[in-house]
């Protein structure tokens, strides 16, 4: 028989079995979240090692292209100058010209007989002059007024847009290397991929659209609404398994500090046009509950009625270089200001010209060259960003689209006659009728 002293030894072993187990257990316990957390940590440190590498690529990016931007901005302001300067280069040699042949008929006139056939000659080139004077100064008086008229409706487009595979995952740089840059090939070109860890792509562009009815509808190029549209490198992608998505389309007017957002409505199958409609939501009212749109000129769509012809007068309104060209007309001061407040994000610069009041429209002037069934060919200087643009004929009414898509300023460019966009409204929201706010001259 065991005693109260045995029971008790028995009792106190089953207890410090039982604490030897729950400590065990509390010991594994304490280690599974000691690991847990250690991993936890170690992802977690990962994560923040990738980000800051990502960043990092970001900033020399951002620095690289501030370097860039600045270069085209200095290069812009040339192209400015050189503008002004070959138009009062024009000016002036008229003037030198019939300043010439005034002094050549006065000395005519005093010489003897044979004067008479000479002076009739120099009598003719002199009014030849005269005329061409009083046509270039009538072209930039009725220039001058299309654009005060105008230039409210023309829209800055900005966009962005990427690429997503048949999984809808999105197409990203396949990595970066140690100093934080996209991964290469041999050709140097950015190694992409739908598995990359790298940052996404995202395309940033820039072109123009102008207003044609106080509903929001706008015109410009299809290339501009589906920027992918006759691309190469979009073809390349595609032909991968990738397809394109929009990922913003925004329209800025030069009188107003908020953007609109834009819907495509519809795209040409016969030339590079496509209507788009501002969400009039986007800006909000204005203080008298009428929409900020409703503020702004419409421009007025020539019907075919007075066909253009060549050697018209033209002029052409846009945003050629996009960023550049706004920037390129600031002050040194002004430059320097938004710069800094936008940190060199070029949506950043955008929002702030346009809280600045400073988003304005360039224009060209020049004469039709040829007027083609699917194709207007002008003189009017144009390059990136200007696409999109209205085309105004001498009349005041819009006879084209710019569709032009060139690297360097050139003699020729190339817009899309206007019927092509007007075919593609339905028949209530035809564009304005020619009457529609055209300016006298």
């Amino acid at each position: 028989m065991t005693g109260p002293r045995g029971h008790g030894s028995r009792v106190t072993a089953r207890m410090a079995r039982r604490l030897a187990i729950l400590g065990t257990a509390l010991a594994t316990l304490a280690l599974v979240v000691v690991v847990a957390l250690f991993l936890q940590g170690r992802q977690a440190r990962i994560r923040l090692e990738r980000e800051i590498v990502q960043l990092k690529a970001q900033l020399m990016v951002d620095r690289h292209l501030g370097v860039v931007r600045l270069a085209a901005i200095q290069e812009e302001r040339k192209r400015l100058v050189e503008r002004e300067a070959s138009v009062s280069a024009q000016l002036e040699a008229l003037r030198e010209s019939e300043r010439t042949l005034r002094l050549e008929l006065s000395e005519a006139r005093t010489r003897a007989a044979a004067g008479g056939t000479e002076v009739a000659g120099l009598k003719a080139r002199l009014e030849a002059t005269r005329r061409h004077l009083r046509e270039f100064d009538l072209d930039r008086s009725r220039a001058e007024q299309m654009i005060g008229a105008f230039q409210g409706g023309v829209a800055f487009v900005e966009g962005t847009y990427g690429f997503h595979d048949a999984a809808g995952a999105p197409l990203r740089f396949a990595g970066l290397d140690d100093r934080g840059n996209p991964e290469t090939d041999v050709e140097g070109r950015p190694v992409l991929s739908g598995a990359g860890t790298g940052p996404i792509v995202r395309l940033r562009y820039t072109g123009t659209a102008f207003l044609v009815s106080r509903d929001g509808i706008l015109f410009t190029n299809r290339h501009v609404a589906e920027p992918w549209f006759r691309n190469a490198a979009a073809r390349e992608l595609a032909g991968k398994g990738y397809s394109p998505r929009m990922g913003s389309l925004r329209a800025y007017f030069p009188a107003l500090p908020t953007p609109f957002n834009l819907r495509v409505v519809s795209v040409s199958s016969e030339a590079d046009v496509a209507v788009v409609a501002a969400e009039m939501g986007e800006a909000g009212p204005g203080s008298s509950g009428v929409s900020p749109l409703g503020r702004l000129p419409v421009f007025p769509v020539d019907t075919g009625d007075s066909p253009a012809v060549a050697g018209e007068p033209i002029v052409l309104l846009g945003y050629p270089t996009g960023h550049d060209v706004l920037l390129a007309r600031l002050d040194e001061s002004v430059l320097r200001n938004v710069l800094e407040a936008s940190e060199g994000d070029t949506e950043r610069i955008t929002a702030e010209l346009a809280r600045l009041g400073l988003i304005r429209p360039l224009a060209t002037q020049g004469h039709l060259s040829d007027v083609l069934p699917g194709r207007l060919v002008y003189d009017a200087q144009t390059t990136l960003g200007g696409s999109g643009g209205p085309i105004l004929g001498a009349h005041g009414r819009v006879i084209g689209i710019n569709a032009a898509i060139l690297t360097e300023f050139s003699g020729a460019s190339f817009g899309v006659p206007i019927r092509f966009a007007s075919a593609l409204l339905p028949a209530p929201q035809k564009a304005p009728s020619p009457g529609t706010r055209k300016p006298s001259g």
